[in-house]
């Protein structure tokens, strides 16, 4: 939201912006910090829940695939 003055298009492929079920709440991995942030339940995926994820005036496009195995469901790569 911070940035959205300065932004006119967002272009995603297959983002985890809602995060992944593919991700234990309990999961951790010292060496892989934004592993951890994936997970559904991370504080980082809930601090971005509480944002505006789409402000007016920025035009976005989500590249996603059906067969996606890193963000699932599938349906949570898309704003």
């Amino acid at each position: 939201p911070a940035l959205a003055g300065r932004v006119a298009r967002l272009v995603a492929v297959a983002p985890s912006i809602n995060g992944t079920d593919r991700v234990p709440a309990d999961f951790a991995l010292p060496h892989c910090p934004a592993c951890m942030q994936q997970g559904r339940q991370s504080a980082f995926i809930q601090a971005l829940q509480r944002q505006r994820r789409n402000p007016e005036g920025v035009q976005s496009l989500i590249v996603a695939t059906a067969n996606d195995r890193v963000v699932t469901p599938v349906a949570a790569q898309f704003l």
